[in-house]
């Protein structure tokens, strides 16, 4: 194998009338110039795929931008016709605030469900905390399963432990 070698870099040298050393850089640069072309053309299918991963990701924005303006055209439709119950732009009524502030030691469960973000089983949570722990503290609500600090900032004005 060494000899073949030895012999086609002896041809190529008398052929083309080069040293040893030219000979060498000679294949270098050929070399280089095939690796060069493997790695832009395997780059090429690289950036293809990010161009096509791209074109979807614009599409899926464009397909939530048209999804958005139209939950905005229902909600114009809803605000025009909102006795409409059979149209399919109804929307569900907001329940009333209560007008008064609600001792959250004595009220009932019917009081409590008019506190906003409070729902039928919350209210029956804060019943059986109230019947193990007495509120000292409006903060005392956030004991409650489910009662966080945003939760706690909503029903705050609304509840007293009085």
């Amino acid at each position: 194998m060494k000899d073949k070698f030895l012999k086609v870099s002896e041809d190529l040298r008398t052929y083309f009338a080069i040293t040893k050393t030219e000979l060498i850089i000679a294949f270098m640069l050929c070399f280089g110039l095939i690796v060069g072309i493997v790695l832009n053309w395997f780059d090429m299918g690289v950036k293809a795929k990010r161009a096509k991963e791209i074109e979807h990701v614009i599409q899926i924005a464009d397909s939530l931008a048209r999804a958005d303006s139209i939950l905005a055209l229902n909600d114009s439709l809803a605000i025009l016709n909102p006795d409409e119950a059979d149209s399919p732009f109804a929307t569900y009524k907001k329940k009333e605030l209560p007008k008064e502030i609600i001792n959250i030691n004595s009220a009932s469960l019917e009081k409590l469900t008019q506190l906003p973000g409070v729902g039928q089983k919350m209210a029956e949570q804060i019943l059986e905390h109230r019947k193990l722990h007495k509120f000292k503290y409006k903060k005392d609500l956030m004991n409650v399963k489910g009662i966080g600090k945003k939760k706690f900032a909503k029903l705050e004005l609304y509840i007293s432990v009085e």
